[in-house]
């Protein structure tokens, strides 16, 4: 039996075989170039353990730091991985749990027969695995563990429609038939003799409210972060902060300033566009702050260029446009000199600055009404026949909210998505519709929604935007980026005690009367310039559908992408050319918006 591994765990030569010390079910572990960045040479040897005695290998990719004091002294006389091996012997599983950042892991217990591959709390880094024959591969992207498998470009159609519903491919499938992704906070255990696979939480969020008064919270909120960036910060390398003038990369830049002081470096991206620009507010945190900020100006070119090598950089098709702005911003914090970036992402997902979240709670009051009013008096008058709600706008109005609100969460945080605002039969072709599960997004979401004990309402929104929003869309867009500049992140907001920290604020404090990220904004207002705690949240968005319109290369890319499309019979040419239309008549942004999901489907 063999364990094939891509670059994500470089053990030996490109080809070797490695047997298992005394191992009962004959395995060995085999690295295989992946043909994708694979690194070269073996790993560093405090991420590499084999313990002949027990018959034990771990391997590691990342070092987060180790919580418990026993576990530290191991790793800071023995390594990493030999630590991680000693936790695993005493606590099994519940070792990762105390790993605090990203990390993959890989644990052969030879004389067990057991193989375990884990990943970290977050979904900062990414692992994906399959089954061959005789052997299990596993690997950072899903197309490496494909070659390994020889699967590489048989596409699972049901991931295609997952692509197209959430503009990334949600897992744990992936666009390989055959592959899988493991999500955060999960170990698969594989039985070798039995040949079962299981994966299970070794970590999951505890809801519970603190008995503190709310100054004291976020009195901790603070102090957490800051010790956060300052654990960031002390891992080494030549230390700048994305800075796009919101709240999180703010507030990160700022707790940066205040640890290395004046000339602290910051970098920003600017758009020659209306409604895209937010340098006024990045320049006010930097001289807020003290910053050395180095702004660059995105223009139409820049994006012609971004595209070929975030086609070659993203392992499955992924559709956020704000990659290309990322991968600027983190060439030129490299071609600067910095080697490590602080990035602000989590904030909205730990703290409720994103506003479904208060239109889901404004939602959520309807079903608290008594059923007898809901189903007896109010639904009858407002959807039964003989009303004429036509001509009447304000009858209408709370028509559509009652309709809304009778749909359950999570399904209707997916009200606007395009395939339940337009019957899936007018946009995709027939027979590529008759092969999938159209409730299949809907399903998958209600899983992870289902998850997490004693949480309520909000505390469920945001638990599913940590796997949607942040581990399988915001997290791979900043981390596969900064890897093609050339620069590591790091993510303070994502530090164990502060997600900690952050289950233990009631909700009625992260989002009051309507108020997003109210407790964040008050616990950090002292930091914060005052026009960046009031302003609306933006972020790095790209102006692509408004550019796409102007300037013809883009166009041209955009709809030569579309044209081979057709061809490949998943979306119905009529809906491509009827998208075409309305983008050049309608709404640039968010027509143009749909266009760059589908022409990165196709390139």
């Amino acid at each position: 039996m063999t364990v094939r591994l891509t670059g994500l765990f470089p053990l030996g030569g490109e080809s070797d075989a490695r047997p298992l010390p005394d191992s009962p079910p004959e395995i060995s572990l085999r690295r295989l170039s992946s043909g994708r960045g694979a690194v070269s040479g073996g790993l560093p040897d405090d991420l590499f353990h084999e313990d002949p005695e027990r018959g034990v290998v771990v391997a590691m990719a990342g070092r987060p730091a180790v919580a418990s004091d026993s576990l530290a002294r191991v790793a800071a006389e023995r390594g990493l991985a030999a630590a991680i091996a000693e936790g695993v012997a005493r606590e099994g599983s519940r070792v990762f749990a105390g790993l605090d950042g990203g990390f993959a892991c890989l644990v052969v217990d030879a004389r067990r027969g057991r193989v375990m591959v884990v990943l970290d709390r977050m979904g900062i880094r990414q692992l994906a695995y399959g089954v061959g024959e005789g052997f299990l591969a596993i690997g950072e992207a899903p197309g490496d563990v494909a070659r390994l498998l020889g699967c590489h470009g048989r596409l699972d159609e049901q991931s295609i429609y997952g692509y197209l519903y959430h503009h990334m491919v949600p897992g744990p499938r992936s666009i390989h038939r055959g592959v899988s992704k493991l999500p955060p906070a999960t170990v698969m255990e594989w039985d070798l003799a039995s040949g079962r696979r299981q994966v299970s939480h070794y970590w999951q969020p505890s809801f519970s409210r603190a008995e503190v008064g709310e100054s004291v919270l976020q009195e901790r909120l603070r102090n957490e972060l800051a010790a956060s960036v300052e654990a960031q910060i002390g891992e080494g390398g030549r230390i700048g902060a994305f800075l796009s003038g919101g709240l999180d990369s703010s507030t990160v830049a700022g707790l940066m300033a205040r640890r290395l002081g004046e000339g602290a470096r910051a970098f920003s991206i600017g758009f020659d566009a209306e409604g895209f620009d937010e340098i006024p507010f990045a320049k006010m945190a930097a001289e807020r702050f003290g910053l050395d900020h180095v702004i660059y100006y995105l223009e139409r070119q820049d994006v012609i260029d971004a595209i070929p090598r975030i086609v070659e950089a993203y392992d499955e098709p992924f559709g956020n446009s704000s990659a290309v702005p990322v991968y600027h911003c983190a060439r030129v914090a490299r071609e600067n000199g910095v080697t490590s970036l602080l990035a602000g992402d989590g904030g909205d997902e730990l703290f409720a600055g994103n506003s479904r979240y208060r239109t889901q709670l404004l939602f959520d009051l309807y079903e608290r009404l008594p059923s007898l009013l809901r189903k007896g008096v109010i639904e009858p008058l407002l959807l039964g026949p003989g009303l004429d709600r036509r001509n009447i706008p304000l009858i209408r109005k709370v028509a559509r909210y009652v309709v809304q609100a009778r749909v359950p969460l999570p399904d209707r945080l997916e009200s606007y998505n395009t395939f339940h605002m337009t019957p899936p039969e007018e946009i995709l072709h027939p027979e590529f519709l008759a092969r999938i599960d159209v409730e299949g997004p809907l399903e998958g979401n209600r899983q992870v929604w289902n998850e997490p004990e004693g949480a309520d309402t909000l505390d469920r929104m945001l638990y599913l935007d940590w796997r949607r929003t942040l581990a399988e869309n915001d997290l791979r867009k900043v981390d596969t980026m900064c890897r093609v500049a050339g620069v590591e992140v790091r993510y303070p907001m994502l530090g164990n005690r502060v997600v900690e920290l952050s289950t233990s604020i009631p909700s009625s404090l992260k989002l009051t009367r309507g108020e997003l990220r109210r407790f964040y904004k008050q616990a950090f207002r002292e930091l914060l310039p005052e026009g960046i705690i009031n302003k609306k949240k933006h972020g790095f968005g790209l102006p692509f559908g408004v550019w796409m319109k102007e300037w013809a290369p883009l166009r041209e890319l955009a709809y030569d992408s579309l044209d081979t499309l057709k061809r490949r019979e998943i979306v119905r040419a009529d809906s491509l050319d009827e998208l075409v239309e309305t983008h050049r008549h309608g709404h640039a942004w968010f027509y143009g918006e749909q266009i760059w999901v589908l022409m990165m489907l196709e390139l």
